[in-house]
């Protein structure tokens, strides 16, 4: 499906498999009980979209954007969830579980990622700037080439791997300095 735009009257069937949206317009969109499987969106932009029991089963996301989406609304984001190249500026992840996903390139700046599982979870070269980490659990979590500033106090991470150019951004909020 190509450059459609979707306004807040278009109706989802409940069940939307294996459908490649390219170019797409979902702001206002109502996408309430919708269970995509197997979906790839591709340059899409979700604005003010409704995603209240939304599903999104072994989906995948390319430079799409949803700043400021409220993601905690979503039922389900399972399997093989990937994003790569997405704006999620400003957009709360609150108490989600997000083990075994992958994000890479994609810009969290200011997102809110507190109290998140992300267990095994790849966040390669993102932009991790200002994001809220409160009691985040990141066990096992690749973060190489990422740019962060976050306080691991109250946080797991256990295996979690980061580069020694990210050490400045880990420990600068810790009062550690690194000579």
């Amino acid at each position: 499906m190509n450059n459609k735009t979707f306004d807040a009257s278009f109706e989802f069937d409940p069940f939307v498999d294996d459908v490649h949206f390219m170019g797409c317009t979902f702001d206002g969109t109502d996408l309430r009980n919708v269970q995509f499987d197997g979906c790839t969106f591709e340059e899409c932009t979700f604005n003010n979209a409704r995603l209240l029991n939304v599903s999104f089963q072994d989906c995948e996301f390319t430079r799409c954007y949803l700043q400021g989406v409220d993601m905690t609304l979503i039922k389900g984001l399972m399997l093989s969830f990937r994003m790569e190249n997405c704006n999620v500026r400003y957009s709360n992840w609150t108490r989600m579980n997000l083990s075994n996903c992958a994000f890479h390139q994609c810009d969290f700046k200011g997102a809110d990622l507190s109290e998140i599982t992300m267990k095994n979870t790849e966040l390669t070269y993102c932009d991790m700037s200002s994001v809220i980490w409160d009691a985040a659990n990141l066990s096992g979590t690749d973060m190489e080439g990422s740019q962060i500033t976050m306080n691991p106090n109250g946080m797991i991470l256990e295996g979690t791997k980061f580069s020694l150019e990210q050490l400045p951004g880990l420990l600068t909020q810790t009062g550690i300095q690194i000579v």
